[in-house]
C-alpha cells in the first residue's frame, strides 16, 4: 500500500505474473475513495490479488498538502533515511549502486538533493515515520481498507528529484529466482524489454496524484518514477490480510527457509521455519489475531496514530526494552515499567513469554512458544512431509491440550502446571519426544 504525498507525483508500475504466456500493458483499475467500500475492495482486489489505484478525496488531498519536503526537513529532519544512487549497470535491488548505500539524516538528504547536480539519481527509502515524525502520524488518517491490518506500518520513500528511478524503477528491477536471488536486471519501463524477457507478465501503469493511494499485491514487482519539478514523497506500508497469507508463505517464507539452510548446513528445515514469527503467523501457526483497539466503522478512515501506536506490535518492536533503539516516541507511547514491577509478579509464566508486556498471556503467545520448541518434537519428520500446515496443526493441537477453545483465560500458574503435566513426569524427567509425534495430523 502506498500513498502519494505533496508536492510531486509518481508514475507507478507493477508487473504481475500471468498464467497465459503473453504480455499485456494496461492501466491500473481506478476507484474513488468516497465510493469504494471495504467489502468491494476485498472482493474485487485484495482477495483476487488485483492492483488498484484509489483516487483521493478532499480529506486525503488536504492532508497531503499539509506536509512538503521542507516541512519534513524542518520538523522531522533528525530521523534517518537510507540514501541510494542509481547505477544503470547495476542488477541489485532498484538498480542502485549498493556501495553508496548509507543512513543519513533526512535534513542532510534533502540538502544534498537540492545542491547536487546528480539529484536525478538520488533516492531515499525507509524513513521511519512512526518513530521519527510523530507529528505527521498524528495529522494523517489511513484509508479504511488498510486500517484493520495489525502489521500496519508507516515509512516514507521516494524522496528524490524528478526522474529518479526513470528507466531503473525505485524498487525490485531484477528478475529473481524462487529464492529471491537476482538473476538479471530488467528495465520495467521498456515495453519491448519486458515483452522479450518475461512474456508472461501483465504490466500495469498509472500516474498518482497527491492524496492518491495504490494497492500492489504481494510478490508483484513494482516501481515508481517521479513526475514534475519537485521531490515526490510517498508513504508506504505493508498491508496483508488473510487473502495474502498463502502467497506470503509460498513466496517469502519458503525462500527464506531455503536461504537459511544454504547458509548453515547444520540448520534443519523445522529450525529454519520457526525463525521468523511473521511466517508462523501467515502460516496459521499463531492462530487468529484481532485488532487491539476500536478503529471505528468498517468503511470509515482512521487516524494513523490510532492504528500504529496502540498495537502491541509497535511497543514489542520499538519499546524501551526492545532490540530496536532510537525510537524516541516510545518514551511516551511505551513507558518503561517501574523498577521491580516484574520481580514479585505471581502471574508470570516460567514457560511462556508475555511478548507485549500487557500482563496477561494470550493464545497467540502460547502458540508462539509451542512453535519455538517444535523443532525438538518435529525434528524426525521428513522434509517432504514437514509443511507449514503440519506445523500449524501440531501447534494448534498442543495449545488445545493446554488451553481448550472456549475455556476461560487460565492464569500463568495454571498454564505452567498444564505444560508441566503434559511434557514431564511427576519426578521432573521429560516425557519421550516420540510421545508428541504429529502422527496423522
Amino acid at each position: 500500500m502506498s500513498s502519494a504525498g505533496k508536492p510531486g507525483m509518481l508514475w507507478a508500475a507493477a508487473a504481475l505474473l500471468a498464467v497465459a504466456v503473453r504480455c499485456a500493458f494496461v492501466e491500473f483499475p481506478v476507484e474513488r475513495a468516497d465510493e469504494l467500500t471495504m467489502a468491494r475492495f476485498k472482493a474485487e482486489y485484495a482477495d483476487k490479488l488485483r492492483p488498484v489505484v484509489i483516487r483521493g478525496n478532499d480529506r486525503t488531498r488536504a492532508e497531503a498538502a499539509l506536509w512538503s519536503a521542507g516541512d519534513f526537513r524542518d520538523r522531522c529532519g533528525a530521523g534517518e533515511i537510507t540514501r541510494y544512487v542509481s547505477d544503470a549497470s547495476s542488477s541489485a535491488w532498484g538498480g542502485f549502486d549498493m556501495r553508496g548505500e548509507r543512513r543519513v539524516p533526512l535534513a542532510s538528504f534533502f540538502g544534498e538533493v537540492e545542491r547536487s547536480n546528480r539529484s536525478r539519481d538520488i533516492y531515499g527509502f525507509d524513513y521511519n515515520l512512526k518513530c521519527d515524525c510523530e507529528a505527521f502520524v498524528e495529522q494523517t488518517t489511513i484509508l479504511p481498507y488498510f486500517k484493520q491490518d495489525v502489521t500496519a506500518q508507516a515509512e516514507m520513500t521516494g524522496a528524490a528529484r524528478p526522474g529518479a528511478g526513470r528507466g531503473r524503477p525505485a524498487s525490485p528491477s531484477a528478475v529473481v529466482d524462487d529464492d529471491g536471488d537476482a538473476e538479471f536486471a530488467l528495465d520495467w519501463y521498456d515495453d519491448a524489454a519486458v515483452l522479450d524477457a518475461v512474456g508472461g507478465a501483465d504490466v500495469y501503469s498509472s500516474v498518482l496524484e497527491p492524496g492518491d493511494s495504490v494497492y500492489i499485491p504481494v510478490a508483484a514487482l513494482h516501481g515508481g518514477s517521479n513526475v514534475g519539478d519537485a521531490p515526490a514523497l510517498a508513504i508506504t506500508g505493508n498491508y496483508h490480510d488473510e487473502a495474502h497469507h498463502a502467497i506470503l508463505v509460498d513466496v517469502y517464507c519458503e525462500g527464506k527457509v531455503r536461504r537459511l539452510m544454504r547458509q548453515s548446513k547444520k540448520l534443519t528445515r523445522i529450525k529454519a521455519m520457526v525463525k521468523d514469527p511473521s511466517c508462523l503467523f501467515w502460516a496459521g501457526a499463531l492462530g487468529d489475531v484481532e485488532p487491539t483497539t476500536d478503529r471505528g466503522p468498517v468503511d470509515a478512515p482512521a487516524p494513523l496514530a490510532d492504528v500504529v501506536y496502540p498495537d502491541p506490535w509497535f511497543c514489542r518492536s520499538y519499546g524501551p526494552r526492545a532490540w530496536r533503539r532510537g525510537c524516541n516516541v516510545t518514551r511516551t507511547r511505551c513507558p518503561l515499567e517501574e523498577e521491580g514491577d516484574d520481580d514479585d509478579d505471581d502471574d508470570e509464566s516460567d514457560f511462556v513469554v508475555d511478548e507485549n508486556r500487557d500482563g496477561v498471556l494470550s493464545r497467540q503467545e502460547l502458540s508462539l512458544k509451542f512453535a519455538q520448541v517444535s523443532p525438538r518434537y518435529l525434528e524426525g519428520v521428513p522434509d517432504a512431509r514437514l509443511t507449514w500446515g503440519l506445523l500449524a496443526r501440531w501447534v494448534a493441537a498442543e495449545v488445545e491440550a493446554i488451553w481448550p477453545a472456549g475455556a476461560a483465560r487460565p492464569t500463568a500458574a495454571a498454564i505452567d502446571a498444564a505444560i508441566f503435566a503434559r511434557f514431564f513426569f511427576e519426578d521432573g524427567t521429560e516425557r519421550p519426544v516420540g510421545d508428541f509425534n504429529p502422527g496423522e495430523l
